[in-house]
């Protein structure tokens, strides 16, 4: 069974995506303060339209370990996780302000 969500998040998507490949020629891998990470969507679809996913940062032996999660909001206004990578300006995303913006790790 598969999953939806809105169309501006969709949008955010998009655009992050297409920054992934200008940055790595990779959908879902991207580098953030001398680490590159790679992050997956939860195929689970949300009341509010939002995205939700993981990243995971590429250990020196090839391995990854779980460096956060991140979140779309359903009006694509809203973007927490993915790092500068968030705060990038395309011609679909919304401009974001720094304070708008803020990474979750796990501890």
């Amino acid at each position: 069974m598969g999953w939806s969500c809105s169309a501006e998040a969709d949008k955010v998507m998009r655009h992050i995506t297409q920054e992934c490949l200008k940055q790595t020629g990779q959908q879902n891998v991207y580098k953030e303060g001398g680490h590159i990470y790679m992050w997956e969507i939860d195929a689970v679809e949300h009341d509010d339209g939002s995205i939700r996913g993981h990243s995971y940062r590429f250990n020196a032996n090839g391995s990854v370990t779980k460096a956060g999660a991140f979140k779309i909001s359903g009006d694509g206004k809203k973007i927490t996780g993915f790092g500068k990578l968030a705060l990038s300006q395309g011609p679909v995303t919304p401009k974001i302000k720094k304070e708008q913006f803020k990474l979750q790790k796990y501890q």
